[in-house]
């Protein structure tokens, strides 16, 4: 599933859409419509967006195996998928799930406007595993690469 977006609270809001459809519930309301537990059957998942500034926002996840802890500790969102809140560029997002493995992968690449570049995340999730690997990639500057928060690299721009 492909889709266009220039909202970092709509990408929220469908991507937690999709884990519901996947078999996933909630079992916790953090902060209602931006931070949320799932039970993932083999433990938990915290979901959430985060405004990390008045330029940055972040969707990301930490997975446990117990929702009561899980629930204190906040993950640290700008290290799965960032955004510079400055503009409603249109970036894109790429869903699949695989049943059988019960693997989430989750591709958001926007072109750089001033050139023919592209910074994309992409991040898998292990739902049994409880795994979850990111890597952030810019093909113009490669020195930001693996992750633009430990980096300095720019994250992808969008709307609030």
């Amino acid at each position: 599933m492909e889709l266009t977006y220039n909202s970092v609270t709509q990408l929220y809001v469908d991507l937690r859409a999709q884990f519901l459809s996947t078999g996933l519930t909630i079992v916790r309301t953090i902060v209602p419509d931006t931070d949320i537990v799932f039970d993932t059957s083999t433990g938990f998942l915290r979901f959430q967006r985060q405004i990390v500034s008045p330029t940055t926002s972040a969707i990301g996840w930490a997975f446990g195996v117990d929702a009561d802890v899980l629930a204190v500790q906040t993950p640290d969102s700008e290290r799965i998928l960032p955004f510079t809140i400055d503009s409603g560029v249109e970036f894109s997002l790429t869903l699949d799930w695989y049943a059988p493995t019960r693997r989430v992968n989750v591709v958001v690449m926007a072109r750089v406007p001033e050139t023919l570049a592209y910074r994309r995340y992409l991040a898998e999730l292990g739902l049994d595993s409880k795994v979850t690997s990111v890597y952030h990639e810019d093909n113009s500057n490669p020195q930001y690469q693996p992750n633009f928060k430990d980096t300095g690299g720019p994250y992808i721009r969008s709307g609030a």
